[in-house]
């Protein structure tokens, strides 16, 4: 493999490797200010909001992040970057020289993957994103090569598919899926995932076996099967996949909208349909110009008396939106424990509290809690820029930003006066419990099980401030 020297800030850097440089995850929309630069065998393809593909250009902040992780390693030179920095970069923010409260640092280094996050509002934004090729990842022959640059799949699914038309006909059809597509509707969660296996997410959390598109409403029915009909299929059994995105993508704003409307209008002609908006969105991902492609229709009808968005994407990382979708709900119950704990209340009243949820609750509130989601208020902080002052002068512009919790539900327990491992040992075999047969299967939760066969639940000897961080913490990655 040949090193490959990047321009950063116009500055020179060897890149020992294959990686991918984003300031957005592969599942995530493309940011207005995005950066992606591919490197891959001595070769280098830059992509910005600048619009330059030369020089990947980051921002002071971003640089001096970038630059902290290439020098991170005394294996290579501060001018390099491999995955000896990930892999001794840690986690420890002060390495990196940021504030604790508002930005997080996220490495797997078996993965090859290390991302800077800074909070935003209600939301932790990545800022930094460096993702390099491991030895599981490379292609073994020029067909598995090709498969992962233009993203084909292999299987689709057939599901069981009805829509509904005027004067209330319905026609049944299947509709014939690609793998790593997902539907969102009203009527549920929907994905059919790399495997061609189609699943839907239930209220529980869990990803189970469906072989139809169940109690789709009639106006989300029609959407999908408009779209679906984009490559002609007409009356007969529909496919839905990124060939359908490309013809829409192809059409204006006003002629999509009238051929969604129209497609399967048979009786009498009525306009009963409308679209109140539509959204069309591609993104480069993985580094590997797989494109993730979305659209999401809002429509409603007058005659049927409903509204409903339907959104459909292609070329999902599946196993990222198992593990994302799951378990979601848990915000209210989260802060309902973070309240309990740190109020003035009795610890009787916060096992009462913690009881009373399922097994499935609890782990919601739990990837919430331990995610470090939970907003316990705000803070003034003094931004980069200036605004101008009444008294005619500059001064320091000022934001307010929210404050997030700092510590897991099970360090926070373990603080509580007269709470020790006797009485948060239930409760973590209660949330080992109720995680889905799918997370059990993910190298995350390996590693949770591993920590957690070197801990005694009925002694504090092993039950340390570092061991019950590090269990917050893996549970963390199990349900990220």
């Amino acid at each position: 493999m040949s090193d490959t020297i990047l321009t950063v800030n116009s500055k020179p850097i060897t890149i020992k490797g294959n990686c991918v440089i984003t300031n957005y995850k592969p599942n995530e929309k493309r940011p207005q200010q995005f950066i992606f630069a591919d490197i891959k065998d001595g070769k280098t393809n830059i992509s910005q909001s600048s619009g330059n593909n030369q020089s990947l250009e980051l921002t002071s902040e971003q640089y001096s992040i970038f630059a902290k992780i290439a020098a991170a390693s005394n294996k290579d030179g501060a001018n390099e970057l491999s995955m000896y920095d990930i892999i001794d970069s840690g986690e420890n923010k002060d390495n990196f020289g940021l504030d604790n409260k508002s930005y997080d640092v996220k490495r797997d280094s078996e993965a090859g993957i290390i991302s800077v996050y800074k909070k935003v509002g209600n939301e932790l934004k990545t800022i930094l994103r460096i993702d390099f090729e491991t030895q599981k990842e490379k292609p073994t022959t020029n067909q598995n090569q090709t498969n992962r640059t233009q993203g084909k799949p292999s299987k689709y699914v057939s599901l069981k598919f009805s829509r509904y038309e005027l004067g209330q006909r319905c026609y049944s059809n299947k509709l014939n899926i690609a793998p790593n597509t997902l539907i969102e509707t009203g009527a549920g969660t929907f994905l059919v995932d790399e495997e061609g296996q189609a699943l839907k997410l239930n209220k529980n959390g869990d990803w189970e076996n469906c072989t139809s598109l169940e109690r789709v409403s009639i106006v989300a029915s029609k959407g999908i099967a408009s779209l679906a009909d984009n490559t002609g299929e007409k009356n007969g059994d529909l496919t839905l996949d990124e060939k359908d995105f490309n013809i829409a993508n192809k059409m204006s704003e006003k002629d999509l909208k009238s051929d969604l409307i129209d497609r399967f209008n048979y009786y009498d002609g009525k306009p009963v349909y409308h679209v109140e908006s539509l959204d069309l969105d591609d993104d480069d991902c993985y580094g590997n110009k797989i494109k993730e492609k979305n659209i999401t229709i809002r429509m409603g009808s007058n005659v049927f008396n409903d509204m409903e968005t339907v959104n459909i994407t292609f070329n999902v990382d599946s196993k990222s939106v198992k593990k994302q979708k799951s378990y979601t709900g848990g915000e209210e119950n989260a802060k309902k424990i973070y309240d309990q704990i740190h109020g003035p209340s009795l610890n009787s009243n916060t096992y009462k509290l913690i009881n009373s949820l399922s097994d499935k609750e609890l782990v919601a509130a739990i990837k919430v809690y331990n995610n470090k989601e939970i907003q316990i208020g705000t803070k003034t902080e003094s931004t980069d820029g200036y605004i101008y002052s009444y008294d005619g002068g500059y001064r320091s512009a000022t934001v307010e930003v929210p404050e997030y919790n700092e510590y897991g539900m099970f360090k926070d327990l373990n603080d509580e006066w007269g709470i020790g491992i006797r009485e948060i040992w239930p409760i973590i075999c209660r949330a080992t419990r109720g995680l889905s047969e799918f997370h059990r299967s993910t190298p995350e939760y390996k590693e949770l099980f591993k920590l957690l066969e070197q801990v005694d639940g009925n002694s504090d000897k092993n039950f340390d401030d570092n061991t019950i961080i590090s269990i917050d913490n893996a549970f963390a990655k199990v349900l990220k």
